[in-house]
């Protein structure tokens, strides 16, 4: 039998984000973005067997909204859509969660996985605001509260362990 062994990873990663301010003439008035943020991570695997590990993660994150979000405009009206600016957009911070199980057998390696994550003030780059005549307007926005959760499902089949000369041959499935 194997000895169980669990190993821990603690990370704290220190963001500046900054968009400068464009010049007038691109855009009036121009919108710049400055914040800093914090974003801890821990994880643990452990093996459970010799051939089956469970690991877990927990991560702070934080995305800043992008210059062209803030400051980008884009009008095709025939094509009907245009894109318009949202001086008031805020950066978005997520909590994520996840635990799951590996196995490494011979015959068969698989992955099996669930995961949770929380963000406020969400930026939706794609949301449609309103129309101007024919043409529909999008712009970027937060939604405030966000929940993405679920599961994934990995495998693989090595071919190569029931016959030689199918070695190299793998066949991959995933569902999530």
């Amino acid at each position: 039998c194997c000895h169980n062994t669990w190993t821990s990873c603690g990370v704290i990663r220190w963001r500046s984000s900054k968009q400068r301010r464009l010049p007038e003439e691109y855009r009036l008035p121009p919108v710049g973005f400055e914040k800093w943020s914090f974003s801890p991570k821990l994880g643990v695997t452990g093996k459970i067997t010799s051939e089956i590990t469970g690991y877990g993660q927990y991560s702070q994150g934080y995305k800043a909204p992008s210059s062209d979000d803030l400051n980008g405009t884009f009008a095709n009206t025939f094509g009907g859509y245009m894109v318009v600016t949202n001086s008031k957009l805020k950066g978005e911070t997520s909590y994520s969660s996840e635990i799951g199980f590996r196995g490494n057998h011979p015959f068969l390696k698989w992955e099996v996985n669930g995961y949770y994550n929380y963000y406020e003030d969400f930026i939706n780059s794609q949301t449609v605001v309103g129309m101007e005549g024919p043409v529909t307007v999008f712009q970027s926005t937060n939604i405030q509260n966000v929940h993405i959760f679920g599961t994934t499902v990995k495998t693989e089949v090595p071919f190569g362990y029931f016959n030689e000369k199918l070695d190299g041959l793998s066949l991959l499935l995933g569902a999530g």
